[in-house]
């Protein structure tokens, strides 16, 4: 029986390194665990989140995500992806498609967000079917709420 954190490093030290899927990775905690998983050689990981949120939390830890692949799905359509984010759907769908098809679509939560002045209900209930299409059986709606950042 493992006693210690230190024995459970112990133990997995030797075995192959995974490749996990983190969900909600825009949290300090949580993206300072994965950096030492990784510098342990233990794991692996593609983050799942708010891109923008996990750069900036990534760069307060000198975290270097060079190496991560980020999912952060805002809107199936090519277009209004790319005017949100200035990114490519397509590598979003690759990564979406990975994970179906290594963790499974019941393990998967995929958000789908209302984005004032980027997407409509329409844009929404489209995304809603392609997922759905791709075999994605968990999705959760919910509207952006865009606040002001004052600073000090």
């Amino acid at each position: 029986m493992t006693k210690s954190f230190d024995e459970l490093i112990a133990k997995l030290d030797g075995c192959p390194l995974k490749k996990v899927s983190v969900a909600v990775a825009q949290d300090a905690h949580v993206l300072e665990a994965v950096k030492v998983a990784k510098e342990r050689n233990i794991a692996d990981a593609i983050l799942v989140g708010d891109a923008d949120q996990i750069k900036e939390i990534a760069d307060s830890i000198n975290m270097d995500l060079s190496s991560y692949e980020v999912i952060d799905i805002k809107d199936m359509n090519p277009e209004i992806y790319r005017r949100y984010t200035g990114g490519d759907a397509r590598l979003v769908r690759e990564n979406l498609t990975f994970l179906l098809e290594n963790v499974g679509p019941e393990r998967l939560l995929v958000r789908v967000p209302l984005i004032p002045e980027f997407n409509t209900q329409n844009d929404c209930d489209e995304s809603e079917r392609l997922l759905r299409q791709m075999g994605v059986t968990r999705i959760e709606r919910f509207s952006y709420i865009r606040r002001e950042v004052v600073s000090p």
